[in-house]
């Protein structure tokens, strides 16, 4: 829940409010990294607290953070032309996704190692209530629904601008007689 705080903040002030990626034609790309990480963090609050994946159904948790892995690593090498017009990543957000970065690996590492000796249990998978305080499943929650709402937000942004891109006529090219 603290990196989906701090994950909230980076969209809130620097994708939306400070950059306004979702206007930047450079950033369409990144846009969708973005929209992508936003769903797999729903995912994982939902997992984290309501499924039990065990025997073999247990891999959809390295899965899904594999799937993380190469998102923040396509992120990382579209962000320096993505935000090039903009005067670069600013050192507070660049400063930010690596705390990210660290926070959401040892957050995952955790679950991993928490849910290990589900590998050896026999293939089921549980819709749970992991037992927590309210105030957790709570947070839980909102964090699910903020890492949704960034999702739409951010996949309509980009859906808008890719037919933005797509009705842009062809430049006509005049050719002059020698």
């Amino acid at each position: 829940m603290i990196a989906g705080a701090f994950g909230g903040f980076d969209v809130l002030y620097y994708h939306i409010y400070t950059h306004r990626l979702y206007r930047q034609p450079s950033a369409i790309w990144e846009n969708v990294t973005h929209f992508t990480r936003a769903l797999l963090f729903a995912v994982f609050f939902t997992l984290i607290v309501h499924v039990r994946a065990a025997g073999a159904w247990w891999w959809i948790y390295p899965a899904i953070i594999a799937v993380e892995f190469v998102n923040t690593m396509l992120d990382t090498v579209l962000e320096p032309s993505s935000r090039k017009s903009l005067g670069g990543l600013p050192t507070g957000e660049y400063i930010l996704h690596v705390f990210l970065s660290l926070i959401t690996g040892a957050a995952l590492a955790c679950m991993l190692w928490d849910s290990h000796g589900l590998l050896s249990e026999p293939t089921s998978l549980t819709w749970y209530t992991l037992d927590l305080p309210a105030s957790m499943v709570f947070g839980a929650y909102m964090s699910t629904a903020a890492a949704v709402g960034f999702f739409a937000f951010e996949s309509y942004s980009f859906l808008k601008q890719l037919s933005q891109r797509l009705q842009k006529p062809a430049v006509d090219v005049a050719v002059k007689p020698a």
